[in-house]
C-alpha cells in the first residue's frame, strides 16, 4: 500500500475536506499518542482510507475532539477523529504493520541478494523493522483481526516468489494475499458480515494494482541500480502492466457497488479517485503502444469488450451522485489551468504543477 488512496482535495466541496482531515490527523495523532513522537512520520494515506473505510460502513459518526495547532495546517486547530475510534485504530495498526512490512522487505532483499548490498541500511531496517512489529501487536482488539502477525512474514515470502516465481502472479501473490486480509478486516472491525467478502475481493485487486504500478514506476531506477523489477524479471511490457492495472481498477469499481455503506462520498473519492489519478500519473509519463490488452502467461488479464485503454471509465457514468469524485484532476500538470489561488507556497510561478496533490493552498483551477 503506497500511498495511493487519496482524494483530489482541491476538489472537494467543504464537508468532505473537513472529513478527510479529521480522519487524517486523526491518524497522525494517534500514532503521536500511542507510540511517540517520531511514529507520526509513517502515517499513511492507505491507512487513512481504512480508517475511512470502517466509519462509511456504520450509521452513526465517528466521535471527534479539537486538536491543538499543527504546523502542517498552518497552525490552525482542527476537529479529528479520537484516538479510541475504531476505524482509527485499524489506521494505527495498519500504519505500523505496513511499515514493519516496508523494513523487513529491505532486510529480505538484500539478505537474497535483489538489491543492492548495505550494511547499513540493512541494520537499519532490522532494528526499524522489530520495534515496529512489537507496536503492530499492541493494540490487541485489533492486530488479530489484521492478522499482523501474517502479514509482517510476508516480506520473506515475497523474497522467495521474486527468486523463484517465474509469473508476475507468483510473484505478486504475497502483496495480494496481505491486501485483502486488511480490508476484509476493514469489515470485521465495523460489524458489517456482509462486505467481508467484497472487500476481500477489492483489497486483493488494489494490492496488486498498488505492486503493479509500483513497478512501472521503479522500473528504470531498478535497472539502472540492478535492483529486482517485477516486469523485467517475468518480460512483462509497460503495456501489458498498463493493461492488467485497468483491468483491476474496473473490478473495484464494480465491487465498490456491491458494499453496503450508509455514506460511500469520501470512501469513493479517495479509493476510487485515487487509484484513477494514480493510474494516470504514472502510465502518462511511460510512453506505451496501444492496443496489447493482454497479460503475460501466468498472469489473468481479461479483455474489456472494446474499451480503449487509453481511457479510464466507469460503468455507471450516468449516475452523478456516484460520480462526483470524476472531476477530470487527472493531469499531469496545471499547464490549462487557471492556478491563481495557488499562491507563492506552490514556487516562484504560483503553480506547484501538480495541483491536484497540493495542500498548501486552496488552488482555484478546474484542471
Amino acid at each position: 500500500m503506497l500511498g495511493i488512496a487519496r482524494p483530489c482535495t482541491a476538489h472537494l466541496d467543504d464537508e468532505l475536506r473537513d472529513q478527510w482531515r479529521a480522519h487524517l490527523c486523526g491518524l497522525c495523532l494517534s500514532l503521536r499518542d500511542r507510540h511517540g513522537q517520531p511514529y507520526r512520520a509513517i502515517t499513511n494515506t492507505d491507512a487513512v482510507m481504512l480508517s475511512i473505510l470502517v466509519a462509511a460502513q456504520r450509521d452513526s459518526t465517528s466521535d471527534t475532539h479539537t486538536a491543538g495547532p499543527c504546523p502542517l495546517r498552518g497552525m490552525r486547530r482542527a476537529d479529528v477523529v479520537d484516538a479510541a475510534d475504531l476505524g482509527i485504530r485499524l489506521g494505527t495498526t495498519a500504519s505500523l504493520t505496513l511499515a514493519g512490512a516496508r523494513a523487513a522487505d529491505v532486510v529480505a532483499e538484500r539478505v537474497n541478494g535483489l538489491a543492492a548490498q548495505s550494511r547499513w541500511q540493512s541494520w537499519t531496517a532490522g532494528r526499524a523493522a522489530d520495534a515496529l512489529r512489537r507496536r503492530a501487536l499492541a493494540d490487541v482488539g485489533i492486530a488479530p483481526l489484521v492478522d499482523v502477525e501474517t502479514l509482517l512474514g510476508d516480506p520473506a515470502a515475497s523474497a522467495r516468489a521474486e527468486l523463484t516465481g517465474e509469473t508476475l502472479h507468483a510473484i505478486i501473490e504475497p502483496t495480494v494475499r496481505s491486501t485483502s486480509a486488511v480490508f476484509a478486516a476493514g469489515a470485521d472491525v465495523a460489524g458489517v458480515e456482509a462486505n467481508r467478502a467484497p472487500l476481500a475481493d477489492i483489497g486483493a485487486d488494489f494490492g496488486a494494482f498498488a505492486h503493479l504500478i509500483d513497478a512501472v514506476a521503479d522500473r528504470a531506477d531498478d535497472v539502472r541500480r540492478g535492483d529486482f523489477n517485477p516486469l523485467e524479471k517475468t518480460g512483462t511490457t509497460t503495456e501489458q502492466a498498463r493493461a492488467d492495472c485497468l483491468r483491476l481498477y474496473r473490478a473495484v469499481v464494480r465491487r465498490f457497488d456491491d458494499l453496503i455503506l450508509h455514506d460511500d462520498r469520501l470512501l469513493r473519492a479517495a479509493l476510487l479517485g485515487g487509484m484513477h489519478r494514480t493510474f494516470h500519473k504514472v502510465f502518462d509519463a511511460a510512453p506505451v503502444v496501444a492496443g496489447t490488452p493482454i497479460g503475460p502467461d501466468g498472469f489473468d488479464s481479461d479483455q474489456f469488450d472494446g474499451l480503449d485503454v487509453g481511457e479510464v471509465s466507469l460503468g455507471k457514468a450516468a449516475d452523478p451522485n456516484k460520480e462526483r469524485w470524476r472531476d477530470r484532476c487527472f493531469d499531469s500538470s496545471c499547464d490549462n489551468c487557471d492556478c491563481d489561488g495557488c499562491g507563492d507556497c506552490c514556487g516562484d510561478d504560483g503553480c506547484c504543477g501538480d495541483c491536484c496533490d497540493c495542500d498548501c493552498c486552496d488552488c482555484s483551477c478546474d484542471c
